[in-house]
C-alpha cells in the first residue's frame, strides 16, 4: 500500500510540475503572491528604495544645475535598489547622481556603491535572523 501511494503521489508531482512549471506549493504560494523560489534577496531588491542608502547632495551639487546630456546616467529617488545596482553595473562608476522625479535638473543626493551593496547586505542579514528567530 505504501509503495503504491509513494509511486501516485511521485506521478502526480511530475504531472504538476510539467503543467506548472513548479511543485503544487510552490504553485499555491505564488498565487498569493509569495514567490518562494526567488529567496529573500529578490523581495529586497524590490522593496529598497534608492532614498534609503543615498547620501544628501553636497551643497556644491544643489546648486548646479544636472543636464541628462552632459553629465550622463543617473537614478531617481524612488528607484529600486535592484535598478541602482544594474546601472552601477552598466556604467562602472562609483557614485551616481540622484535627481529628482520631478525636476531632472535638480540633484537631490549622491548614491554610492558601495553603500548600496551594504545596505542590501545589512538588509539580507536582518532577513536571515529575523526568519531564523
Amino acid at each position: 500500500l505504501s509503495i503504491a501511494l509513494l509511486l501516485t503521489v511521485s506521478i502526480a508531482t511530475g504531472i504538476t510540475q510539467a503543467f506548472h512549471g513548479r511543485s503544487y506549493f510552490q504553485w499555491q504560494l505564488a498565487t498569493h503572491g509569495v514567490l518562494a523560489t526567488e529567496g529573500p534577496h529578490r523581495f529586497l531588491s524590490t522593496s529598497v528604495k534608492v532614498r534609503d542608502f543615498m547620501d544628501p547632495a553636497p551643497e556644491a551639487e544643489e546648486d548646479r544645475k544636472f543636464s541628462i546630456e552632459t553629465d550622463g546616467p543617473y537614478l531617481h529617488a524612488t528607484g529600486t535598489l535592484e535598478s541602482a545596482l544594474k546601472m552601477f553595473k552598466e556604467t562602472g562608476r562609483d557614485t551616481l547622481p540622484v535627481v529628482d522625479i520631478n525636476d531632472l535638473e535638480t540633484i537631490i543626493g549622491i548614491a554610492h556603491h558601495v553603500h548600496a551593496l551594504t545596505y542590501f547586505n545589512s538588509a539580507l542579514i536582518d532577513a536571515a535572523e529575523e526568519e531564523h528567530r
